[in-house]
């Protein structure tokens, strides 16, 4: 292949990510399998295991102040960070993040912002963490409202309905 030919074949991969909502998955997952004080998560369905890598690089911090904000002085702290899947050991996937908190007089907002993607091997993989993310998002919704039910049942009768 000649260069152009690979830009835009990884163009192509990266815009492919992307559309399937890769990252979206994989964050999710992240922050729900994670143990507290750890920044790897591990998933195995069948004989696969999949383990997600979070790592955060150093943090900078900029500081706001203007006329029209008065005496309060605003502060953005930014810290980027990458998370990768490895598949049975081999790195299939990694994405850049940007975690920012804001400090504002109204208090503090937050953002992780899902950014570039950075490599990218498809496989089976993609289907698979899919749906199992699919699954289980069902169940607990399942859950959910079978907890909620009684509560339900209350307010109807409590409405008239």
């Amino acid at each position: 292949m000649e260069p152009d030919e690979i830009r835009a074949e990884i163009e192509r991969r990266k815009k492919r990510a992307v559309d399937l909502k890769i990252r979206e998955t994989l964050w999710s997952l992240y922050k729900t399998l994670k143990a507290p004080d750890t920044a790897t998560a591990q998933l195995i369905i069948g004989p696969t295991i999949y383990d997600l890598i979070y790592k955060e690089a150093p943090q900078s911090s900029t500081r706001y102040s203007g006329q029209d904000r008065g005496d309060f002085e605003e502060e953005e702290i930014i810290i980027p960070a990458t998370l990768a899947l490895l598949v049975d050991n081999q790195k299939v996937f990694k994405f850049q993040i940007r975690n920012s908190t804001r400090l504002t007089r109204e208090g503090p907002t937050w953002n992780n912002y899902l950014g570039d993607v950075t490599r990218f091997i498809e496989g089976k993989w993609v289907s698979e963490l899919t749906e199992f993310l699919a699954r289980r998002n069902a169940e607990q919704k399942a859950l959910r409202e079978q907890k909620e039910q009684p509560q339900l049942d209350s307010l109807r009768k409590r409405f008239g309905l």
